[in-house]
């Protein structure tokens, strides 16, 4: 009866503690799922980087609303391909190759292309407010109204460029080359570092001070 009686509290006692185990086990389990929460919000992020990766294979055409947050592009060659109206914030575009390339109407603020090539592209269109493309190459590209709102373009070569009716208000155009370029109706109020000895076009162009030219 005895023996009965301590198999019977031992069942009671071995059922308690489970019970407890799984209760402690409940904070981790929820642990957990906040983890695969975050891991699944972090892999949206990678995935939309990667997803850039496609962009490297066949398929030559990623024009109509293609959006790539954050896409790092960096290094790749894209020259002579589709990518009017795609969308990159925020993108990496460093030693990227888009010579002759459709760009138009891309929406890539904030994008950071230092030694990019862009030779050629059409631009036209295209917000890149608040992009860096220090060192990028954008001769003879068409570049008409597009805006590079306080862009940092320091040591950009525009050469032969058109940027007719484009916005540079606030850029840092320091070191900029602007021979050739056609720059009427285009706005550079606020810009710094114009090479106000440029020999580019200007027609009712809004200058860094102010003042309208030609």
């Amino acid at each position: 009866m005895l023996l009965n009686s301590r198999i019977k509290l031992l069942i009671f006692l071995m059922l308690t503690c489970g019970a407890c185990s799984t209760e402690s086990a409940l904070p981790e389990s929820k642990k957990m799922s906040e983890a695969i929460s975050t891991n699944s919000s972090n892999s949206t992020t990678t995935i939309a980087r990667k997803a850039s990766n496609d962009a490297k294979k066949v398929n030559k055409d990623h024009s109509g609303e293609v959006y790539f947050l954050g896409a790092d592009l960096t290094g790749g060659n894209y020259a002579g391909q589709n990518w009017s109206r795609v969308r990159a914030p925020g993108a990496l575009l460093h030693n990227v190759n888009f010579s002759f390339a459709d760009l138009s109407f891309a929406y890539l603020p904030l994008a950071e292309g230092n030694f990019a090539n862009f030779r050629g592209a059409d631009l036209g269109g295209a917000f890149l407010n608040g992009a860096d493309f220090r060192i990028s190459i954008f001769i003879n590209a068409r570049l008409n109204s597009a805006e590079l709102v306080s862009a940092n373009l320091e040591v950009a070569n525009f050469s032969g460029a058109k940027l007719n009716g484009a916005h540079l208000e606030n850029a840092n155009l320091k070191g900029a080359n602007f021979d050739g370029a056609d720059l009427s109706f285009a706005n550079l109020k606020g810009a710094t570092g114009f090479d106000m000895s440029t020999k580019a076009i200007f027609y009712k162009t809004i200058m860094p001070d102010g003042t309208v030219n030609g």
